[in-house]
């Protein structure tokens, strides 16, 4: 009985209102004196926000490749007309000349074959022929040189005087004499330069004035030969048309 008292006793000094008897159990989460957390300070600014730089660049392709510093002019080639050579190889043509330097091959069927090189076509002694020899410069006319056989005559004009002249390869298949002569039809003064096959000058017919026959016999001619003609004004002509022929001797 005595325990039972003493419980009540104490359960209703529990159940009291006094301040000083109550447990201070500390503020409780939520209160407003200082219950939250400090997240700490907040974050910086980043400012504004990146500008749009567009759409990217167009592929342009890959790079240009270095092709280098420019070739050097390497200059005219060798072994051109009348360049130095010893043999073939060293020319264009694959012709040497020994003595003249690099040469081609002309056809001496073709009046003035080597025209455009200023020399005559020349025999080889094996069957062709090549442009060399000395300088022949016929002038502007290009359609008065010729090729001549025995008793052939041509008419010719020299035009313009002191400018043109005009070249006649003559060969005959003939054994004797003849003469290679040149007849003005009328006041033209003639000079005839004479040329072997080796291109070597044997003869100048020049001994007759204004409107006289020039020319030349050859006592010796053989069906092998062949001699080149140059005839040209000599300086004082008055008028220009003339005749050349190449005639047999017979008279002694």
């Amino acid at each position: 009985m005595r325990r039972t008292m003493a419980l009540i006793a104490w359960l209703a000094l529990a159940g009291c209102g006094d301040d000083d008897a109550s447990l201070d159990a500390g503020p409780a989460l939520g209160d407003d004196a200082g219950a939250t957390l400090d997240a700490g300070t907040p974050p910086m600014d980043s400012g504004p926000p990146p500008m749009d730089a567009g759409p990217p660049p167009e592929d342009s392709g890959p790079p240009p490749v270095d092709a280098g510093p420019p070739p050097m002019d390497a200059g005219p080639p060798p072994g051109a007309f009348g360049d130095p050579c010893t043999l073939g190889a060293e020319c264009a043509s694959g012709v040497c000349l020994t003595g003249a330097g690099c040469t081609r091959l002309c056809d001496l069927d073709v009046p003035h074959a080597c025209r455009a090189e200023g020399t005559l076509c020349l025999p080889t002694g094996s069957g062709d022929a090549v442009c060399g020899g000395p300088s022949i410069e016929t002038g502007p006319d290009t359609g008065d040189d010729a090729n001549l056989g025995l008793g052939d005559c041509v008419m010719r004009s020299l035009v313009p005087l002191g400018a043109d002249a005009d070249l006649f390869q003559v060969r005959a298949a003939f054994d004797g004499r003849l003469q290679v002569v040149a007849r003005p039809e009328s006041g033209v003064d003639l000079a005839l330069d004479f040329y072997d096959g080796a291109g070597s000058l044997v003869a100048r017919s020049t001994m007759g004035g204004a409107g006289e026959l020039e020319g030349l016999r050859f006592d010796r001619w053989t069906a092998e030969s062949i001699v080149y003609v140059l005839v040209r004004d000599d300086g004082s002509s008055i008028a220009n048309p003339y005749r050349v022929c190449v005639e047999e001797v017979t008279e002694e």
